[in-house]
């Protein structure tokens, strides 16, 4: 329902915390594939909704939407090899191809 007595989780929330975890475990699954040894990784997804531009959609003379900047920290490789791996995963995880076209993604690997 929308409304409420607010203080709960809001929808980017959400999409941040779904797409985070697909995305580390995209990132897993391809650093293994691709034959690229890390440690612990973990996945950080920044989810914000803003104003896109003034056009009419759905009778509002505003457009809205998403942006997502996703920030991968890779143990045990370079920022570059991290890089990579997070390129990769962009690829092939179900989030990323579902946005793709949509929604401004950002990826950035980090090594530690």
């Amino acid at each position: 329902k929308h409304g409420g007595k607010g203080g709960g989780t809001n929808p980017e929330e959400l999409m941040a915390a779904g797409y985070s975890a697909c995305f580390n475990g995209a990132l897993r699954l391809c650093a293994e594939k691709n034959g690229i040894k890390i440690g612990d990784s973990a996945v950080t997804s920044e989810v914000s909704l803003g104003v896109e531009s003034d056009e009419v959609t759905g009778g509002v003379p505003l457009r809205v939407g998403l942006q997502i900047k996703l920030i991968a920290e890779v143990e045990g490789v370079d920022d570059a090899t991290a890089q990579k791996v997070a390129d990769l995963a962009h690829e092939f995880c179900p989030y990323s191809r579902a946005t793709r076209g949509n929604i401004n993604v950002e990826v950035v690997g980090k090594g530690k």
